[in-house]
């Protein structure tokens, strides 16, 4: 890349957030390793990864 090029790339800010889950009486549900093991962050992530690579 040139100086033309590296002045023309911008910031992009990508904030993930693993949302709670709540029982009837409101409390927040803990598991200390669940069954099926959620992974949609780690796939977004890995996604942003590639995409400011390429």
């Amino acid at each position: 890349m040139d100086g033309s090029q590296i002045a023309a790339q911008k910031t992009f800010l990508v904030y993930l957030i693993k949302p709670s889950h709540y029982d009837d009486d409101g409390y927040v549900i803990q598991w200390l390793r669940s069954a099926i093991p959620s992974n949609t962050l780690a796939t977004l992530n890995g996604l942003f990864v590639d995409s400011i690579e390429r």
